[in-house]
């Protein structure tokens, strides 16, 4: 089964990600920080994506992005955020950032932004 990374600090939204990518038949892991999610990608496991959340506290989004374009397996990354100003002037690495979702989601955005980048779970 393929596995995506979800790294959100909010645990509503982190709920309703994990019923989302279930319901497309993908497994997920979770990381409530970008520090967890850096230990996290440093292990054995395999994504097929980071649905990864910009704005959280200490280590943040973009500090993980800078770690998944300095290692050898090159993740591709959903940017979830509700900074949308923010996220519409920053310049996001295409072979790294596939897809920019703003909060609060559209369910069907998030949903093709996923199975583009994942595909369906097996």
């Amino acid at each position: 089964m393929r596995t995506i990374l979800i790294v959100e600090d909010d645990q509503s939204i982190r709920g309703l990600l994990i019923a989302i990518c279930r319901r497309l038949g993908l497994a997920t892991t979770i990381a409530s920080n970008g520090a967890e999610a850096i230990e996290i990608l440093g292990g054995s496991a395999e994504f097929c994506a980071i649905l990864l959340d910009l704005m959280m506290p200490g280590v943040d989004g973009h500090q993980v992005l800078d770690h998944v374009r300095n290692s050898p397996h090159r993740i591709p990354v959903i940017v979830a955020t509700a900074a949308v100003r923010h996220a519409k002037n920053v310049t996001f690495d295409p072979q790294i950032v596939k897809a920019v979702v703003f909060k609060p989601f559209e369910i069907e955005a998030i949903e093709d932004a996923i199975t583009k980048t994942c595909g369906r779970g097996s």
